[in-house]
């Protein structure tokens, strides 16, 4: 078998599934809304796509770990999840993009994003308000962080990759727990910015810039309300 078929399980009473090694594809909402409780993966799978809404409000699910061979996770695939704690990736995962919603609406804690990630989508990890840590792998790729997508979560701060170069609107949006924003780049005018990226912040935000850079960020208004401290390991 190498596809699950869209809604295929839609809506069933599933508990439970083991995929088989030869599975590329899992299609749009193909256990949307189902009772599954445990997912296991194949080891040494094929599996390289992650369907739209294929997990959406599987609300039974507490913890997932997707396959290192998984390269796109769809739009909405795992939001609603109410249960859903725990979302880890394989290591030497090769996943290149987080779609829109993937994560949205979740109640897990800490993340790490693969250093393969080029994309995260709108929304990936909206509303995920226990979500207190994330972290990207060394030597990311990260490139795009798109609107909204940590929005109303609950982290305290972010290191972001040098790699990224576009901040979307309303990217870190009434994230009221952020503290500390650590970035590497030695001239901020080189990134693209969305609107209103960190709407809504309670509190002044330490932001930690690379050695000699303080009065770029300090005229630049997207930066310039931080408390900006100049760091011997940011740039690093």
């Amino acid at each position: 078998m190498q596809t699950i078929n869209w809604q295929a399980f839609y809506n069933t009473g599933l508990k439970s599934i083991e995929f088989p090694a030869s599975l590329t594809t899992i299609g749009q909402s193909a256990f949307e809304e189902s009772g599954l409780s445990t997912i296991i993966f194949a080891k040494e799978g094929s599996l390289k796509t992650i369907g739209a809404k294929a997990f959406q409000f599987c609300g039974f699910i507490r913890a997932i770990e997707i396959p290192a061979s998984v390269v796109e996770i769809g739009e909405y695939a795992f939001s609603g999840c109410g249960y859903l704690t725990t979302f880890t990736f394989a290591e030497n995962s090769c996943l290149q993009s987080i779609g829109n919603g993937a994560f949205a609406y979740n109640t897990g804690t800490v993340i790490t994003i693969p250093a393969s990630v080029t994309s995260i989508g709108r929304f990936a990890f909206g509303e995920c308000k226990n979500l207190t840590n994330i972290t990207f792998a060394k030597n990311s790729s990260l490139h795009t962080i798109g609107n909204q997508a940590f929005y109303l979560s609950g982290i305290t701060s972010i290191d972001i990759p040098r790699s990224t170069m576009v901040i979307g609107d309303q990217a870190f949006m009434f994230c009221v727990d952020l503290k500390n924003i650590t970035v590497h780049w030695t001239n901020p005018k080189t990134l693209t910015y969305g609107k209103e990226i960190f709407y809504g912040l309670k509190s002044k935000i330490n932001l930690y810039v690379p050695t000699g850079t303080a009065d770029l960020y300090k005229n630049n208004p997207v930066w310039s309300e931080f408390n900006i401290v100049e760091s011997s390991t940011s740039g690093m």
